[in-house]
């Protein structure tokens, strides 16, 4: 799938998590700029009270929402010699965080057949009824709260433990900048809404105004509505999910309508 001669793509995952999709664009004849707008980090010890992270081991249910949640949970229990029990159920929000959990040895009871959202993740048959099931989220410190609120309307008990968090990293963005001004950059690749809010601050204002009129790729419908209200004039595409094929594939949409000659 070849984009357009000349076709700049910015990409803002996680520098761990960007590289895969940057060598994928490049193979389709991207010219790939990387800012990373958020940095992945674990929670302080001072922020997981040992009574919180023995509660993984206690819970019925263990719900993953990202990888990320995969990596620095298991890592947390590890630390705290903490074990999910032997009949607890394994969630995952997303095909990816299944893959996260197989590869440490985990099997997951229930994930997304469509889709990669809480809501996706919600209706599965395995959470009709819970009815007394102590249920343990395992995420970042940023969070949706609706999963836990629908479950709870299913007679669940729920906590969440936070074991990492997202932040701004201390990076140049000034490269992209004169990209966007040079008009050499024509789609850029958001997939949280923080993260969108991180970029429009490390652009400063012109930035933003540049980046506001171009192309965004992002994964859900609502980080679309949350860049539409928030001044995006460019169009936008949502990807089928945050794989990287599936983000290929919405920016050579974006492509389809934009001349790079």
């Amino acid at each position: 799938m070849a984009l357009p001669a000349g076709y700049g793509v910015l990409v803002t995952r996680p520098a761990h998590q960007a590289a895969g999709l940057c060598r994928t664009l490049e193979a389709a004849g991207a010219r790939v700029w990387a800012l990373p707008t958020l940095e992945i980090v674990p929670q302080p010890e001072s922020a997981l009270p040992a009574a919180a992270v023995a509660a993984l081991g206690e819970a019925d249910w263990l719900i993953f929402v990202s990888p990320n949640a995969v990596h620095h949970g298991l890592a947390c229990m590890a630390r705290h010699g903490v074990r999910p029990r032997p009949d607890a159920r394994i969630a995952a929000v997303g095909k990816g965080t299944e893959r996260a959990l197989h590869r440490v040895g985990l099997s997951v009871t229930a994930v997304p057949q469509a889709g990669f959202t809480s809501e996706d993740l919600a209706r599965e048959p395995a959470f009709g009824d819970m009815r007394g099931q102590r249920v343990m989220i395992v995420r970042g410190d940023s969070g949706r709260a609706w999963l836990a609120e629908h479950l709870r309307g299913q007679g669940a008990e729920v906590a969440f433990l936070a074991v990492y968090r997202a932040v701004r990293p201390q990076v140049d963005a000034q490269p992209v900048v004169e990209a966007l001004q040079a008009g050499r950059l024509h789609s850029v690749i958001i997939t949280s809404v923080r993260g969108l809010d991180n970029l429009w601050f490390m652009l400063g204002d012109s930035g933003r105004v540049l980046v506001q009129r171009r192309a965004l790729v992002t994964v859900s419908p609502r980080i679309a509505r949350y860049a539409e209200q928030a001044g995006h004039t460019g169009s936008v595409v949502v990807a089928r999910s945050p794989a990287d094929e599936d983000l290929l594939q919405a920016v050579h949409q974006a492509s389809e309508h934009h001349n790079t000659r």
